[in-house]
């Protein structure tokens, strides 16, 4: 059970992984965006949309 359980844990990761990768190509600067995003920062010019 425990090693069904990380075989597919890779398979997620690696689709993950490859969609990312797919995006970053197709989209450069979204990507770059998300990533801040995913990581707890915020894109540049956020405060832009301040009040």
């Amino acid at each position: 059970e425990m090693k069904a359980r990380a075989d597919y844990g890779e398979k997620l990761e690696n689709d993950w992984n490859s969609t990312t990768q797919y995006y970053e190509q197709k989209y450069p600067q979204e990507a770059h965006e998300l990533k801040i995003l995913i990581s707890g920062g915020l894109p540049p010019g956020w405060e832009i949309s301040l009040p």
